[in-house]
């Protein structure tokens, strides 16, 4: 009986001389975020297709130009080109025909260096298509019956620069 009380006298000096407790300190932190964009799946040379030789006179809307954009969510950016419009010579000599940019294929909101298309981010890659209209300028003829213009045919080719700000 002896060891018994002896040993339950050591196992409660044991609980009682152990302390629960805790400390706390403040630790500065700090965390940089930095808001962005990443663009994707933009090729280097792009085909808008076959543009017909009798145009009406608002021109012909070409395959879109597409790509995607993952800006950050709630920041707001722009796209724009680098011009109003792209002049470009049927097989660099013949009739002129000039092309803009377009936020959709009805031709509701131009894209060009002095009218950017404004938007905000949502934090994931969001599909982007700007669609091409090609219209004959000078150097076609016009047909006062089909009321069309005939230009020539050839191979255009404009250099364009699109440009996404935040």
């Amino acid at each position: 009986m002896r060891k018994n009380i002896l040993a339950v006298a050591l196992m409660a000096g044991l609980t009682t001389a152990a302390f629960a407790g805790s400390t706390s300190t403040t630790v500065p932190v700090t965390i940089d975020y930095v808001q962005g964009c990443d663009v994707k799946n933009i090729q280097g040379n792009y085909d808008i297709g076959v543009i017909p030789a009798v145009l009406d006179n608002s021109g012909v809307m070409m395959n879109p130009l597409s790509f995607q954009v993952a800006c950050s969510s709630g920041l707001a950016y722009t796209i724009k080109t680098n011009s109003t419009s792209y002049a470009m010579k049927a097989n660099g000599t013949g009739s002129t025909y000039k092309m803009e940019f377009y936020t959709d294929a009805s031709k509701s909101t131009k894209v060009s260096s002095t009218a950017p298309w404004n938007r905000t981010g949502a934090g994931e890659y969001e599909a982007i298509n700007l669609y091409p209209n090609v219209y004959g300028d000078t150097g076609c003829t016009y047909d006062s019956v089909t009321k069309k213009k005939i230009c020539d045919a050839g191979s255009l080719t404009a250099a364009v620069d699109l440009i996404i700000s935040w």
